[in-house]
């Protein structure tokens, strides 16, 4: 009965080392590529990460950049929001939420202005606003 009780324990030991790594490897696979501009390999890999553990922040943020600089704005606003949600007092949320609003903000008045008719007096307003947030 002891044998069994120590080949449990001693199994439960080496399980846990082994998880670890292999989260270790995904995270480093991840970031691998990131880095390497593999922008579908690196969002696969985490999702596999905040699938296991949702509350780590940088993964949250990774997923966010690479949400805007595949275009899919909303998916990067709820996940710069989940970044702002773990850590408020971190800026860098909070920056990079408010960029991908004003994208949203210019894609939004840019088919505005291109849908309106031009003698409308809402389309001169959107062209204003449009300019300003371009310009800057």
């Amino acid at each position: 009965m002891m044998a069994i009780g120590m080949a449990l324990l001693i199994a439960g030991c080496s399980s846990a080392p082994a998880k670890k790594t292999l989260d270790t490897d995904i995270l480093l696979k991840a970031d691998q590529a990131y880095r390497q501009g593999r922008l579908v390999d690196a969002e696969a890999y985490y999702l596999k990460i905040v699938d296991k553990n949702p509350t780590l922040y940088e993964t949250w943020f990774r997923l966010g950049n690479i949400y805007v600089r595949t275009g899919q704005l909303d998916a990067a606003i709820r996940a710069f929001e989940k970044c702002i949600q773990l850590s408020p007092e971190k800026s860098k949320g909070w920056n990079n939420m408010a960029l991908t609003r004003i994208r949203q903000a210019i894609s939004t008045l840019e088919e505005g202005v291109g849908m309106s008719d031009a003698s409308d007096p809402g389309y001169q307003q959107m062209s204003k606003l449009l300019s300003k947030l371009v310009s800057k």
